[in-house]
Order: C-alpha cells, then structure tokens, then sequence
C-alpha cells in the first residue's frame, strides 16, 4: 500500500542517517523506543553540557525537510496518479455504454429484420393463396364451359343420330318399294313412285337430285 511503502522509506532514509553503534559516544545513547523498527517515534540528539548539539539538530531539521519535500512529491504523483484512474473508469464506462448501446441496436435490429420478413412472408402468403383462388375459379369456369359444351354436342350428336336413323328408314322403305314395283309391275300404278317421292321430296338423296334437276 502506498502508506506502508512511505513508511519504508522514512525508516531506510533514518537507518542510512542515523550513526552506527562505534560512532556514539558516552552521551550519544537512544533511550526510546527503537524508532527504525515502529517508523513513529523522532530520534533523540545527543546530549552535550549545554542541552542538545545545535548541528545535530540542524541536521536532523534539514533531513526532516527533505524528508517532508520527498514525501510531498509522493503526494503529488499519486494525485497526479488519481484523474489517469478516474479517466480510466470514465473511459471504461464510456466503453461499456458504447457496447451495451450496439447490444441494443444489433437487438433492435434483428426484432426489425424479424418483423419485415414476418411481414413479407405473409404477403407472399396471401398472394400465393389469391394466386390459388384465381387459378381455381378459372378451372371451375372452363370445367363448367367444357362440360356445357359437352352436353351441346352430345345432344347435338343424338339428334343427328336420330335423324340419319330416320332417313334409314325412309331410304329403305323406298328401296322395298321399288323392289316390289320391279317384281310386280302390274300391281301398283306407275303415279305411286312418284307420289312417294314427292311425299318426302327432302328424304332421300336421289329425291334431292330429282327435285334440283
């Protein structure tokens, strides 16, 4: 910590300054607590006859200045040190805004996108199923004229049929007719053929002719 660390430096600063046990002399003792161990208590000066030694003192003062100076520059680079720590949160706060804020938007973004491609594919939906609808009545339109048209020519077709058997038969009873007239020309006048003819003068093919001759 950094008041533990200043500590160390008084103490190593005092243990460099301080006199080793040779150099004290019979007034030179330390009578206190052993102040290099705890880093509280000031050492005591040596005692002359007239009170303490004024150099001693002098030095010991000007050391304390220093000492006072140096930690006065400590102070001022950790509070030098303190807006870089505070520009650092304010830096990583201002990164975490930033993400969160591309969190929300990539979110938003994806809800938007989600929501356009519901939308779309509901539209191709409902015209793919209108598509189906028109593509059906169109079937059951043609289907119905188909089957219309079906029953128009069937009927058409029994009518024909009906009327080609309808001149069989009168083509036939024609035939039977001049057969009997060939075998028994005396039996019938010769006026009746052309009676008959003229009775269905449509009937038959040769009757047409006949008529348009």
């Amino acid at each position: 910590m950094p008041g533990s660390a200043r500590r160390v430096t008084i103490n190593e600063r005092a243990q460099r300054r301080s006199p080793g046990p040779g150099s004290a002399g019979p007034n030179h003792h330390l009578d206190g607590p052993d102040w290099t161990r705890s880093g509280e208590l000031p050492p005591r000066f040596p005692i002359t006859k007239q009170g303490y030694d004024r150099a001693v003192v002098d030095q010991r003062l000007a050391e304390l200045e220093q000492d006072v100076i140096e930690l006065d520059r400590e102070l001022a680079n950790l509070q030098a040190s303190t807006p870089l720590r505070s520009d650092a949160a304010a830096e990583s706060q201002r990164v975490g805004e930033q993400i969160s804020a591309i969190l929300i938007a990539a979110h938003e973004s994806a809800e938007a996108t989600r929501r356009l491609a519901s939308a779309e594919a509901d539209r191709r939906i409902a015209e793919a199923e209108s598509r189906i609808a028109e593509a059906d009545s169109r079937v059951r339109s043609v289907t119905e004229d188909a089957s219309r048209e079906l029953t128009r020519l069937q009927d058409e077709m029994a009518s024909l049929q009906r009327e080609r058997d309808r001149l069989l038969d009168d083509i036939r009873s024609i035939a039977d007719r001049l057969r009997t007239l060939a075998d028994n020309p005396a039996e019938e006048s010769p006026a009746e053929p052309v009676h008959e003819a003229s009775a269905h003068p449509n009937s038959t093919p040769w009757a047409r002719g006949s008529s348009s001759e």
